[in-house]
């Protein structure tokens, strides 16, 4: 939607800095042509509570070859994005003279992604969603996408856990007694995350609950993503407890912007906002950071 196959631009850059990328469920490229350009990625599913359904998706994303495998679980239902809805921005877009002015009034939008993927691989279509190909992102008579998932409980996180044998990570958890339950349930890992504040306005912020969160970790890994814009944010969640730091608006105006070379340029500078914060704060590494919390 952003930029002319992103995704794959993503995933090269990624691959080309050796830092994790992580796809997204709502990608518009299959998940086999994404780890085709960058065989480390991880997968980020959104499931309901149907075990078939989940089964059918993590078979798929095994024998694509990806094996961290990250469960959203902080959208049961859909966000009240109203000003989004207002726009006309669901899937799928009903066609229409608002969104033909939108495209006119957006030439290099246009033409630089939106024909040229035309051109190139036909009408964009949700992919990933499930074993099979979902609906296409414009249409005038597909149904809209599901977006309930209420009834995915920590019996079905369970399951999927004992089913799927590389890493589980959940994502979307904002308190430590969830942070406790992933604990006990044999999830490597959780993002501190609040949906990017796109779903729920008053949710907590992810560094407010940070500390907490990570005193509960056991054995897992804590990764944080949400309101992360420069190096120096990278840096506060690494001191707060923080094992990894993911970002993902900064990198889709980079890709909208340049592609490939939007993305790793963005990527370098990330790094080094991240090398001058730690040398201003007197540090030599990352594992002096939280000596430095006031």
């Amino acid at each position: 939607m952003f930029g002319f196959e992103a995704d794959l631009n993503f995933a090269r850059a990624a691959k080309a800095a050796n830092i994790p990328f992580v796809m997204s469920g709502s990608a518009l490229i299959p998940m086999e042509r994404v780890a085709e350009a960058n065989s480390d990625v991880w997968f980020q599913a959104y499931v309901d509570a149907d075990r078939d359904l989940i089964g059918a998706l993590a078979d798929r994303v095994w024998a694509a070859g990806i094996r961290n495998l990250v469960i959203t679980v902080d959208v049961p239902v859909p966000g009240n994005r109203g000003a989004t809805y207002r726009r006309g921005f669901e899937y799928p877009m009903r066609p229409g003279l608002g969104i033909a002015v939108d495209g006119l009034c957006h030439p290099r939008w246009l033409f630089r992604t939106f024909l040229r993927t035309l051109t190139k691989s036909g009408m964009p279509h949700i992919e990933n969603y499930g074993s099979g190909r979902g609906i296409p992102i414009i249409s005038a008579k597909a149904p809209q996408r599901k977006h309930v998932r209420d009834a995915l409980d920590w019996e079905d996180i369970k399951w999927l856990r004992d089913k799927w044998q590389g890493r589980v990570l959940l994502k979307g958890v904002l308190s430590p007694q969830d942070a406790r339950t992933a604990t006990r349930s044999g999830i490597d890992g959780i993002f501190v995350s609040n949906h990017g504040g796109r779903m729920l306005d008053t949710a907590v912020p992810p560094l407010d609950v940070l500390p907490g969160i990570a005193a509960e970790k056991g054995q897992m890994s804590i990764l944080l993503d949400s309101g992360i814009r420069r190096g120096v944010d990278v840096v506060k969640a690494l001191a707060l407890g923080a094992d990894f730091v993911f970002l993902g608006r900064p990198f889709l105006y980079a890709a909208a912007l340049s592609e490939k070379e939007g993305v790793a340029y963005a990527i370098d500078l990330l790094a080094a906002e991240i090398d001058r914060t730690i040398a201003l704060l007197g540090c030599n590494g990352l594992d002096q950071l939280s000596d430095r919390l006031a």
